[in-house]
């Protein structure tokens, strides 16, 4: 466990602002870090400093004034989360995952993590398998077959708890004796599943708990398209089992190709309703059963 930072109260503090975007929280981390500004000393300012030093406007003063009354507040909420096992994890941290960053960048890379187990998971060789809960049967074969060989290949997946392929890929890579990185769909201090059931798993370095999502906050309609975006951003490669849903991803897949970036896609069966010709016909590379790349000349 890494331990939470005495200046992690200030992190959530502004990680969380609702009129900020991502790209702006972002920009103000790494001003402060560039100018070697620790955060509480920022917030020890004056509001005639902010605007002589930082040249804030003057509603974004405010907007620190506010957080300044608040931070017993978001101490607690810090406490709690040490209390129950977790880290905070921020985007400037040595631990935070570097092919994320650059993968997103500051418009889309979450500001912070709230972690719970191996977080050397972040940095490790990971991989997602992205399906339907209407898969195939051969979409299930092609998933269980990647998990073998990334287990054998010490690579982690990356997946969540939602039922249905996802905790089928769950499931399977930890009974394998692989490594996963879980994707949570609640704040840390919200869970309505508790960990607890993963506690070997944990012990044993096998399982990263990963949310972005304000500790006491449930769920929202935009998680999905954060987990999307998560997975995409985590995963060195791109394995599509099946492509049936309409999905955010899809979009930025579409867009990687068109940048020859490389994806793999199961070549689906002639009778197969699928749209994973559509990602093949668009640059895909395809591959069979196994994982194993079709040559053309196949």
């Amino acid at each position: 466990m890494i331990g939470v930072s005495q200046e992690a109260a200030y992190w959530v503090a502004i990680a969380h602002l609702p009129n900020w975007s991502r790209e702006k929280i972002n920009n103000f981390f790494d001003r402060l870090l560039r100018n070697h500004f620790a955060f509480h000393d920022f917030f020890a300012l004056k509001p005639e400093e902010w605007e002589s030093l930082f040249h804030f406007s003057r509603e974004e003063i405010v907007i620190f004034q506010s957080l300044q009354e608040k931070l017993p507040y978001y101490t607690i909420i810090t406490q709690k989360i040490s209390e129950q096992g977790f880290d905070i994890i921020p985007v400037h941290s040595n631990f935070y995952s570097v092919h994320l960053r650059e993968k997103l960048g500051k418009s889309h890379a979450p500001t912070l993590f709230y972690t719970k187990g191996n977080t050397d998971l972040f940095n490790a060789p990971a991989a997602c398998i992205l399906g339907s809960n209407r898969s195939s049967g051969n979409g299930l074969i092609f998933i269980q077959n990647l998990i073998r060989r990334f287990v054998r290949e010490e690579v982690a997946l990356i997946t969540s708890f939602e039922p249905g392929y996802h905790r089928y890929i769950l499931n399977l890579c930890l009974q394998f004796g692989g490594r996963v990185l879980v994707i949570l769909d609640q704040g840390v201090l919200s869970l309505k599943r508790p960990l607890d059931d993963f506690d070997q798993y944990v012990m044993n370095g096998q399982v990263l708990f990963l949310s972005t999502i304000f500790p006491k906050n449930n769920n929202g309609k935009k998680w999905a398209l954060q987990r999307d975006l998560l997975q995409y951003g985590l995963a060195k490669d791109i394995y599509i089992a099946d492509a049936l849903e309409k999905r955010q991803i899809w979009r930025w897949i579409l867009r990687g190709l068109r940048q020859n970036k490389t994806f793999f896609v199961r070549y689906p069966e002639e009778n197969e309703k699928s749209a994973n010709r559509f990602f093949i016909a668009n640059g895909a590379v395809p591959v069979d059963l196994n994982g194993r790349i079709i040559n053309k000349s196949d």
